[in-house]
C-alpha cells in the first residue's frame, strides 16, 4: 500500500499479487477475511494495471474481518 502512496505502482502490484497468492494457498489466522482481502488485492492490481494510479487513502484500508 505504501508503494502506491509513494508512486511505485509496479512494486505495489508485485506485493499485492504475492499477498493474494499466500492468502489463497494458506489458512488465515484470527478470523481474517481472506477471500475478501484476495478480492480487494485482485481489484487493486487490475486498477493499477489499467494505469489508474489515483487511489484515495481511504481505499487503501481494506476490511480485515468479514
Amino acid at each position: 500500500v505504501t508503494h502506491i502512496q509513494r508512486g511505485n505502482p509496479k512494486g505495489a502490484v508485485t506485493l499485492l499479487r504475492r499477498a493474494a497468492h499466500r492468502l489463497r494457498t494458506g489458512s488465515a489466522p484470527y478470523d481474517i477475511d481472506a477471500p475478501g482481502l484476495v478480492s480487494y488485492a485482485d481489484a487493486l492490481v487490475a486498477r493499477l494495471e489499467r494505469g489508474d494510479y489515483e487511489v484515495d487513502a481511504a481505499e487503501l484500508r481494506p476490511r480485515l474481518r468479514g
